[in-house]
C-alpha cells in the first residue's frame, strides 16, 4: 500500500517561508573557474580498515554522505564499531544508535576491543535533536543506525516512511556538506535484497555499500554500487570472529 503524501505542520510551512524570505534578499552564489576552486589535501581519511578504504576508492571523503545496507545480523554494527576504535585515534565520532540502547552497543563494542576515549553514543530517533547534538560536539564523523528508525517532528507520518526517510536523510546531508562531517548510514534491505524505503534514497548520498554474507557462514563481502569519489569495481572481504572481522587480504590463499 502506498503511503499518502502529508503536508507539513504549520510550523514547517512558516519556517520554509521564513526562510525563503531570507533567501530572496540575501546575496546571491556565485560562479566560479574551476582553476580557482581550492581543497585541501587531506580530503580523505584512512578507517583503518584496509578493505573498507578501498572500497570506498582510499578512505572516507570529508563531507561525504555513505550508506551501507545489509541484512539485520550480517555485522553492519561491528563493522563500524572497528571503524570508530580506528578512526578515534585522530578524531571524534557520535553513533546515533535509534534501535539498540547505549549499554548494547557498549556491550558489542566491548566484545570488538573498542575502547577509544574519541567515540561518543547518543540514543535518539529525532532527527531535530539530533543535529543540535551533532553542533554541540562536533564530531568528524557521525554514524546513524539506522535511517530507517529517524523521524522529523514537523511531518506526521512515522518512521520508516518514505516521507521520513527522505527528510531525515536531507537534513543529514546538509549538515555533512555545512561542516565536512563525514556520515555513515546504516540502511536495513527488503525481503528482495534491496534497500529498504525509497528508491530516491540512494541518488541521494555519496555512496551506496552492500555488506553481504550468509548468517551461517563466517565471510563476508563489502561492494559499491555506487561511488561518486571512487570505483564500483572493488570488493572488499572480512571474516566474522568471536573479536569481530577480521580482514581478508589474501582470498585466494
Amino acid at each position: 500500500m502506498e503511503e499518502q503524501q502529508v503536508e507539513p505542520a504549520p510550523a514547517a510551512v512558516k519556517a520554509r517561508r521564513n526562510a525563503f524570505d531570507r533567501d530572496a534578499v540575501a546575496e546571491h552564489s556565485k560562479a566560479l573557474k574551476m582553476k580557482d576552486v581550492t581543497f585541501q589535501n587531506d580530503i580523505r581519511f584512512l578507517t583503518g580498515l584496509g578493505e573498507f578504504d578501498r572500497v570506498l576508492g582510499g578512505g572516507l571523503v570529508q563531507g561525504s554522505v555513505v550508506l551501507i545496507s545489509g541484512e539485520p545480523g550480517i555485522g553492519k554494527s561491528t563493522l563500524l564499531l572497528q571503524i570508530c576504535q580506528n578512526v578515534g585515534k585522530n578524531a571524534k565520532l557520535l553513533y546515533v544508535t535509534g534501535e539498540e540502547s547505549l549499554e548494547q552497543i557498549k556491550l558489542r563494542a566491548v566484545r570488538v576491543g573498542v575502547d577509544t576515549e574519541n567515540l561518543l553514543l547518543l540514543s535518539e530517533t529525532s532527527v531535530n535533536k539530533i543535529i543540535p547534538e551533532i553542533n554541540a560536539v562536533q564530531p568528524d564523523v557521525v554514524i546513524i543506525d539506522s535511517i530507517q528508525t529517524l523521524f522529523d517532528e514537523n511531518y506526521p507520518s512515522s518512521p520508516g516512511t518514505i516521507t521520513q526517510v527522505k527528510q531525515a536523510t536531507l537534513q543529514l546531508i546538509a549538515k555533512a556538506k555545512e561542516d565536512r562531517i563525514s556520515i555513515l548510514i546504516v540502511g536495513h534491505v527488503n525481503k528482495d535484497g534491496a534497500i529498504a524505503g525509497p528508491k530516491v534514497l540512494e541518488h541521494m548520498v555519496d555512496a551506496v555499500l552492500y555488506f553481504e554474507g550468509e548468517k551461517q557462514n563466517t565471510y563476508r563481502v563489502i561492494r559499491a554500487v555506487k561511488n561518486r569519489y571512487g570505483s564500483t569495481n572493488e570488493i572488499g572481504m572480512f571474516a566474522m570472529s568471536a573479536e569481530g572481522l577480521e580482514e581478508i587480504e589474501k582470498p585466494s590463499e
